[in-house]
């Protein structure tokens, strides 16, 4: 917390949250309240000494992730909307045989559990493919669970075998998948994330969706990120205004273009003075 609040005095507007498992934070100290609990301590924090700030929730396995730690991201104002999710598969025996001690059915009902009582958190996640005895079926599961949740961001990796693991001597015993197979399954999941991401930029542009959007870098395209873009893994939005932007200014903007995984927006002060003002001609 002091180290938070630290920052917080320095300058810092966001501070991403950041462990091998944050959903399990506590648990090596004998720290009761877990996770939910270093939530409320630091947005209490947040709000006695800097007044703003948004916390964003990295890595939280589904393993772990309590009722309580969804009422304190929905509940907490400086804990934007948004979790990095790490699933790594959704296949039953591909996530046994990866000991991830979850199923398809107790990742769902997490994942509905979270856009129920968080409306409009944005959920990014990460896959594995090619994991030792991975089947063009299991592969055609995970599609079909990608193509239907709409996950808001996501990312895949290869399978790299690691000696003296379980899953290493499987892919040393003859049940690795074919690099070329692993590289046309990983295109075909980002195809289909993709078109997901594609028609939501879309649809945001196409309805004006307004977003407070936090500056990165200054210029004629400033780059800014809503609370639903973490820094440097997701898309951006990027800023066309008439005055100047600073890092870590706060903007109210409205989107007006999509342009692939990123948005373009203009401050909606400027937008709506254009609309005020008289046409002369």
């Amino acid at each position: 917390t002091a180290e938070a609040l630290e920052l917080m005095m320095d300058g810092a507007f966001e501070l991403n949250l950041i462990g091998q498992d944050t959903t399990s934070y506590g648990q090596d100290i004998n720290y009761e309240h877990g996770l939910a609990g270093m939530l409320e301590t630091l947005d209490s924090a947040v709000t006695r000494n800097s007044g703003g700030g948004w916390l964003r929730l990295m890595y939280a396995y589904p393993s772990c992730f309590t009722d309580a730690m969804i009422d304190a991201i929905g509940r907490l104002e400086h804990v934007v909307k948004y979790v990095d999710m790490p699933l790594q598969h959704i296949n039953d025996r591909i996530l046994k045989t990866m000991r991830r001690n979850t199923t398809r059915r107790q990742i769902e009902m997490l994942l509905d559990k979270l856009r129920r009582r968080v409306p409009g958190i944005a959920v990014r996640t990460t896959f594995i493919s090619g994991f030792p005895g991975e089947t063009n079926a299991d592969h055609d599961e995970l599609v079909e669970f990608v193509g239907n949740f709409n996950f808001d961001a996501m990312g895949v990796f290869a399978y790299s075998p690691e000696p003296g693991t379980p899953a290493g001597a499987m892919h040393a015993s003859g049940e690795a998948v074919d690099d070329e197979i692993i590289k046309q399954r990983i295109d075909e999941l980002m195809l289909t994330q993709q078109q997901i991401v594609f028609d939501r930029n879309a649809e945001l542009a196409r309805c004006g969706a307004e977003f407070d959007v936090l500056i990165d870098k200054s210029g004629e395209l400033c780059e800014a990120r809503h609370a639903g873009q973490a820094p440097q893994i997701d898309g951006v939005t990027r800023v066309r205004a008439r005055r100047k932007l600073s890092p870590g200014e706060l903007v109210c903007c409205r989107i007006t273009e999509a342009d692939g995984y990123d948005l373009i927006a203009q401050p909606v002060d400027e937008v709506e003075l254009a609309v005020a003002l008289p046409v002369v001609g």
